[in-house]
Parts: structure tokens; C-alpha cells; sequence
């Protein structure tokens, strides 16, 4: 890891450079375009230009700490876990049934979605799909004494061989 104390000095043009490049989108000419004057520079100088300067290994440097205090930071951010989800979901229950609706009703319903989502965090609920792999056949129904013929639930390539 590396100590902010013991990163070299960097002067105003390089500061300025590096900060536009982190936050624009690691676009590197653009960042030495904001810090260096390049009106007489064509696209191509301006290139190599900005690529000797991220190869500085002062710049280098920077660089690399900047990258660790972001994965730390972001690390941190993730570092979500399944009780601060259940206490989120507990929070907005509780904003759930202080809300109140024009007939002064709590909002009972996103209270229940509130506590199934914690049920389903603490493992006590599962959401259920039962497959089946029959099918109900529905040939015809009759409707006004007229038969309709539906073909519900029949075999697709069975259907067009007979129609062959």
C-alpha cells in the first residue's frame, strides 16, 4: 500500500493533468489538452505528449495510489451485507406504515413486501415455481349449442402431419 507522505511533489500542470484524467474518464489526451497549452500541437503530438506524460513514473505513481483508495473505496461501498439488507427492508416497513394514504390508511402492503423480503434474507421464505410436464388437452368446447374447435394443449407436429 502505498503512504501519501512519500509521493513525489507534483507541480500545477501535472496536479491539474491527472486530476482532469480521473475525472473524465481516463482520457488521457483530453487531460493534457486542460493542463498544457497545445494550440500549436496537432492531434498526433498531443497523443504522444500524453502518453510520455502517464509514463512518468512520478505520474505512475499517483496513479497507482489513486487506484488503491478507489478499490478500497468501492470495496467498502460493497461490503453490503445480508443484515444491513434485512435492516434496510426493516426501515422501510416502518416509513411504510407512517405513510398514509388521503383516507389516512398505512401502506400496509409494501409493509408486508417489506417483512417477506426479510423472511427470504433469513432463509424462512422461498418463492415457489412448480413445473408440471403435463398439459390439459382442450380439443373443442361447445358454446351456443355450436362446437368450436381449439386444438388446446395438442401436439404441434402431430397436428400438421394429419393435415398433410
Amino acid at each position: 500500500m502505498i503512504n501519501p507522505d512519500d509521493l513525489p511533489k507534483l507541480s500545477d500542470k501535472q496536479d491539474a493533468c491527472l486530476k482532469r484524467y480521473l475525472a473524465n474518464g481516463f482520457k488521457k489526451s483530453e487531460a493534457y489538452r486542460y493542463a498544457h497549452n497545445c494550440e500549436r500541437m496537432n492531434t498526433a503530438t498531443i497523443y504522444v505528449e500524453a502518453s510520455k506524460f502517464f509514463k512518468n513514473p512520478k505520474i505512475t505513481l499517483w496513479l497507482e495510489y489513486y487506484q488503491q483508495n478507489t478499490e478500497k473505496a468501492v470495496q467498502e461501498q460493497l461490503n453490503y451485507t445480508a443484515i444491513d439488507y434485512f435492516n434496510d427492508c426493516e426501515e422501510l416497513k416502518l416509513i411504510a406504515l407512517e405513510c398514509r394514504d388521503k383516507q389516512g390508511n398505512p401502506n400496509v402492503s409494501a409493509a408486508i413486501k417489506a417483512d417477506e423480503n426479510k423472511a427470504k434474507v433469513a432463509g424462512l421464505l422461498k418463492d415457489q415455481i412448480i413445473h408440471s410436464g403435463s398439459v390439459t388437452q382442450m380439443p373443442s368446447v361447445v358454446v351456443n349449442g355450436e362446437e368450436l374447435v381449439l386444438n388446446i394443449g395438442e401436439d404441434i407436429n402431430a397436428a400438421s402431419a394429419g393435415d398433410a
